[in-house]
């Protein structure tokens, strides 16, 4: 990683209007059963950073270290998710600076009609799991239109939704043979 990358990490970590409540969890890795008593150290230099240990950099993180040849590092601002997120009724009164970056809108013309300043709060999490940890356990794969339009506009060969539905399918745990129909099965 080159030093302008490096640096570039740390001042938008700095321009986080989080950045100083961000949370170092040594003490959790520590006493973390898994890890067998051996607490990790942090190198000078890693071959991969990844910042956010949401659904994505969690994926990310661990398909680039799986080969164990390059080493990865994984941030998160946030800490671990909390009993009552466990609870899907409970998800929508579960977000807080602690969960989530509770991101306000700007004042809305046509939406957010009943909100105060007509705008919105968006919880978007910060939490291990991110949005995915605070979001009523709700799960929609992305529209096949906008994966076909990405490979065909940006020449993203490689990323049109028949390419991507086996990713989508090998990270669901969906046991098909109870609920799916043969009119559904090409969806799962």
């Amino acid at each position: 990683m080159t030093p302008l990358v490096v640096a570039l990490i740390v001042l938008f970590a700095r321009l986080s209007p989080s950045h100083a409540n961000a949370k170092v969890h040594e003490a959790d890795i520590e006493e973390d059963s898994c890890l067998g008593g051996n607490r990790p150290k942090l190198q000078e230099c890693y071959d991969y950073i990844v910042v956010g240990a949401g659904s994505a950099g969690s994926v990310v993180a661990n398909r680039l270290s799986a080969s164990g040849n390059y080493s990865v590092l994984l941030l998160e601002a946030g800490g671990e998710e909390t009993p009552d997120l466990l609870v899907p009724f409970t998800a929508p009164f579960a977000p807080n600076a602690n969960n989530s970056w509770l991101y306000v809108t700007i004042p809305q013309r046509n939406s957010c009609l009943s909100f105060p300043g007509q705008v919105a709060v968006m919880t978007l999490g910060k939490l291990l799991g991110g949005t995915s940890s605070i979001n009523s356990m709700n799960f929609a794969r992305g529209s096949r239109h906008d994966f076909d339009r990405w490979e065909e506009y940006y020449n993203a060969t490689g990323w049109n939704y028949t390419s991507v539905l086996p990713h989508f399918k090998s990270i669901e745990r969906f046991n098909k043979s109870i609920l799916v129909t043969p009119e559904e099965e090409e969806y799962h």
